[in-house]
Order: structure tokens, then sequence, then C-alpha cells
């Protein structure tokens, strides 16, 4: 007689394996109007909001994040739209705050880390301006 519940047991439990708490990856969604700061913070690997509307009224709008890293490594954040980059904050330390503007017409666009495969990692997310 072939005894196959260990094996699916193990099985299982391997698969559940991968879904456990795990922190990487951007999380939330903050809506503001134009000219108010966006508090973000930055932890490994991911934002926190991972989503940010502006309402802008259909004009450009200066973009004014507060970077707070709340991880252990540094990190950063910057805008690009595709391939264009269009500015960004320095890195930063662990339990340190920066700000950065950044001018952006409406339209999507994509807010990362810089900082070698932290975007790959899921530091990353959407900024939309409406």
């Amino acid at each position: 007689m072939v005894r196959r519940a260990p094996l699916a047991i193990a099985a299982i439990a391997f698969a559940l394996a991968g879904c456990g708490d795990d922190e990487s990856g951007s999380k939330g969604s903050l809506t503001l109007n134009s000219g108010q700061p966006v508090p973000v913070k930055a932890y490994e690997y991911g934002f926190e909001p991972g989503t940010i509307t502006i309402r802008a009224k259909n004009t450009e709008v200066a973009v004014q994040f507060r970077l707070t890293n709340v991880g252990t490594l540094p990190h950063d954040i910057h805008v690009r739209k595709g391939d264009e980059e269009l500015g960004g904050a320095e890195a930063i330390g662990d339990g340190k705050s920066t700000s950065a503007t950044v001018s952006v017409p409406p339209g999507e666009y994509e807010f990362y880390c810089s900082i070698g495969d932290h975007a790959d990692l899921g530091m990353k997310g959407k900024l939309t301006v409406e």
C-alpha cells in the first residue's frame, strides 16, 4: 500500500510557505488636492501609499513628496513616465526624511526607488494627476 498523505501534506505546506506575511510591494492609496504635500513611507521593498492621485483640475502641478524611510536600507523616490526620468529625491537612510518636488502635467506616472534592484523587488507605485 502506497502512503501519499505525508507527500500531500508536505506539498501543501510548501505551497503555503509562499503565502506568508511578505511586506515587499507597495500598498494603500491616497488622493489629495494639488498643493498638498504627499507623505510617503519607504520600506523594504515598497512604498505606502502605492497609488497616489492628485486632483489638479487638468493643469500642471508641482507634486511635493515627503519621503520617510521606515526601512533599514537606504531608499529614494523618483518619478518617470515611460523611460523619461522626471525628478526625485536623494537617497536617505533608515529613520531619515527628505522632500522632493516634481512638476508634471495631468497623466499617469510611475514612482519608484532608483537604488539597485529595489524597483524590481516591488518598490514602485502609480501616480495619477487629473
